[in-house]
């Protein structure tokens, strides 16, 4: 009985060193790189990456007097109206679906303002209006005013700028007018990371005001957009991937 036991004892001993040693030559062949993994979750955009929108394409609307940049790979998918006066531009990188605007595409477009009303109110009529549910006119104008009413409301370069909680859609009251950026459809964090990069190359084109290029362009956010030296990051809110503008820094006496 006792000769069994011990040749049980030997045998699982040696299962147990088998195990222990497949592992090891496992693990180190790992370490070789001889068996590669490939991990699910996106890679987040890196600093080199966001460093290249200084040699994107440039989209300036004279009419409005602002300009910002774009993939150099994208294209302008749509456009309506005369050049530098478009009131609708849809900017993306599938050239296969021009045409079609697909997610992660980026929509400029204008909303004229001819009753001349105030910023949000305007926001709240035209939209709830251009909406086709909830099917009552009420019901509609009360979600519209709640989403509007949720935004971030910020101030850049003397204009009023509302932006979604989610930081995919901003308005521009340019008075009376108000005009608009948004992503389409963003399914991956990186459509985000991409639209704050665009966010943060938006300038207005007021040739007289100093460090116009600077001052009050768009900082923070889920991109972590840095401000140029001389300048620190005003934040318009005290959350995770709060946003702001860039502000100049006071030198302290």
């Amino acid at each position: 009985m006792k000769q069994n036991f011990r040749g049980f004892v030997h045998l699982f001993l040696i299962v147990v060193i088998v195990i222990i040693g497949i592992g090891g030559l496992l693990y180190l062949s790992w370490q070789r790189g001889f068996i590669k993994t490939n991990p699910q979750q996106e890679t987040p955009l890196t600093p080199t990456i966001i460093n290249e929108a200084a040699n994107w394409k440039t989209y300036r609307n004279e009419e409005y007097g602002f300009e910002f940049k774009y993939p150099s790979d994208w294209t302008k998918k749509q456009s309506f109206g005369k050049k530098g006066a478009e009131y609708l531009v849809v900017f993306g990188g599938d050239i296969k679906n021009n045409w079609t605007a697909t997610p992660g595409d980026v929509i400029f477009q204008r909303y004229v303002n001819f009753e001349k009303l105030p910023f949000k109110e305007f926001l709240i009529s035209y939209l709830s209006s251009s909406s086709p549910l909830p099917e009552d006119p009420e019901d509609r104008k009360q979600i519209t005013k709640e989403q509007i009413g949720a935004m971030e409301e910020t101030v850049s370069h003397g204009y009023s700028v509302l932006l979604s909680p989610d930081r995919t859609n901003i308005f521009i009251f340019i008075d009376p007018d108000v005009i608009s950026l948004k992503i389409y459809k963003p399914n991956t964090n990186n459509h985000k990371l991409l639209f704050d990069q665009i966010l943060s190359t938006f300038r207005f084109l007021d040739e007289n005001e100093p460090n116009s290029t600077d001052e009050g362009q768009f900082c923070g956010g889920i991109a972590g957009i840095e401000c140029p030296a001389g300048y620190i990051c005003k934040l318009e809110g005290n959350f995770p991937d709060a946003g702001g503008s860039c502000v100049q820094e006071e030198v302290k006496k």
